[in-house]
């Protein structure tokens, strides 16, 4: 079973063919980033276990994880290592009621996301979890939330920084979850009428309740930049990686891109 034979809303792929700022490419069968793994079908956990997938890092909380655990192919190591600002996330309601307001407590909400987005990328225990497998050479690695797109996003951001991408690339990478459920996207911003129309707010926790906002995205790079011109510098008092260890990390999870260099 090939990847692109897996449904578009398992939000499926690997980071690999990602193109650095150095023209390198990030090597495919490194990182792969899902949905939550209890979605998979039989047949679909049966190409999953074919990756052979060493580690299977799971971004939710424990109570998600409780609620619906995931399906871990045979001999990947599974790790719970939560990605979120509070560990259970009870300080926002994500729930539809608390994504679907408009006027002043549609503002607060949507402040208090983007809030939690800016500060995921700090001191964050999955991406800790995720460096080390970096040192170690722990591949192939995966990891999701529940649907592949908020957690897993910033995630996948704060690999391919490390790697060199700038930020087009990055942004690229985060807006794919939106094709994977722009049917549902569509769905829901027509079903809530002239609303979604006139209130920019409200449209804007439509969208990151069923995709992501790609002004999140450029928020949370522009504060990244701001406090740390050189990214380098981000990884190092944050996650303690040298640069010599970023540079080792680089070289071992790029290559060159051959078609480029015919």
């Amino acid at each position: 079973m090939k990847e692109t034979a897996l449904r578009k809303t398992l939000n499926f792929r690997d980071l690999g063919g990602c193109r650095m700022q150095d023209g390198r490419l990030i090597r495919r069968g490194l990182f792969y980033r899902s949905c939550g793994l209890y979605m998979f079908d039989p047949q679909e956990l049966e190409y999953l276990s074919s990756l052979n997938i060493r580690n299977i890092i799971d971004l939710r909380t424990e109570r998600e994880c409780i609620r619906r655990p995931d399906a871990v192919p045979s001999g990947s190591v599974y790790h719970n290592a939560i990605c979120m600002c509070g560990r259970e996330g009870d300080d926002i309601d994500f729930s539809p009621a608390g994504m679907k307001q408009a006027g002043e407590k549609g503002q607060r909400q949507l402040e208090q996301l983007r809030s939690y987005y800016l500060n995921m990328p700090f001191d964050n225990e999955a991406f800790r979890l995720i460096v080390r497998m970096l040192r170690e050479r722990d591949f192939p690695l995966l990891f999701h939330c529940a649907t592949g797109k908020d957690r897993t996003g910033v995630i996948s951001a704060l690999i391919m920084l490390l790697l060199g991408a700038d930020d087009w690339q990055v942004t690229i990478d985060y807006l794919t979850s939106n094709d994977s459920y722009m049917d549902l996207i569509e769905e829901t911003i027509e079903s809530e009428g002239k609303l979604a129309e006139t209130d920019a707010v409200y449209l804007s926790l439509l969208l990151m309740m069923k995709g992501v906002d790609p002004k999140i995205m450029r928020l949370l790079l522009e504060k990244l930049h701001s406090d740390y011109p050189d990214i380098r510098d981000f990884f190092a008092e944050q996650y303690g990686l040298s640069r010599q260890e970023i540079e080792e990390i680089r070289d071992f999870c790029l290559e060159e891109d051959n078609d480029q260099l015919k």
